[in-house]
């Protein structure tokens, strides 16, 4: 237990305040993180449905641009199970404001009671357990934020990675385009 930090009261509640703002912040950036991927896999999955649909329905018309179209249709539902395994997975996250610190407050009262009877303190009061209380919300805040800002950045990062795959369909499709045409 770290009873000896050199803080006083305002102190702590400045850094507890934005310990607070900070995992809140990053919490609304998991949450834009994942509405983003929501939307993008439902452009993806319409998209390449649309796609998919029209280069059967011109199949019999025009085969090489049905494969254009039924290539462009698979690089974007690969795409899409991308997104979903990489970017709207689970993810380990927990609230700043969490049911342990009243476990916390048991361990610092039964901690501050004996140091009372080894008679370490004169007094209950030697130990402030409020105090203790907000170090320890310091602490679950900025565990809270850390897991918010990883879980919002494997989202982003797969958005990421799908938008470039989105902008290289031209490519796939071509490509498939001369392998019919000239295989």
């Amino acid at each position: 237990m770290n009873e000896n930090v050199d803080m006083s009261p305002a102190e702590i509640d400045f850094i507890l305040q934005g310990s607070q703002q900070s995992a809140a912040f990053s919490l609304e950036g998991v949450q834009l993180s994942r509405a983003r991927a929501h939307a993008l896999l439902l452009v993806l999955l319409s998209g390449g449905a649309g796609m998919g649909s029209l280069g059967l329905a011109l199949w019999a018309a025009n085969a090489g641009l049905a494969v254009v179209l039924l290539a462009a249709a698979a690089c974007w539902f690969v795409a899409a199970a991308w997104l979903a395994f990489k970017g709207l997975s689970s993810s380990v996250v927990r609230s700043w404001a969490s049911p342990r610190l009243l476990k916390s407050h048991e361990e610092w009262c039964r901690y501050r009671d004996e140091l009372v009877a080894e008679g370490k303190l004169a007094q209950a009061d030697g130990v402030d357990v409020l105090h203790q209380l907000k170090l320890n919300a310091v602490g679950s805040a900025g565990r809270a934020q850390a897991e918010y800002i990883a879980a919002s950045s494997a989202a982003f990062d797969a958005i990421d990675q799908v938008y470039k795959a989105m902008a290289a369909t031209p490519v796939f499709g071509l490509v498939a385009w001369l392998v019919f045409t000239y295989l």
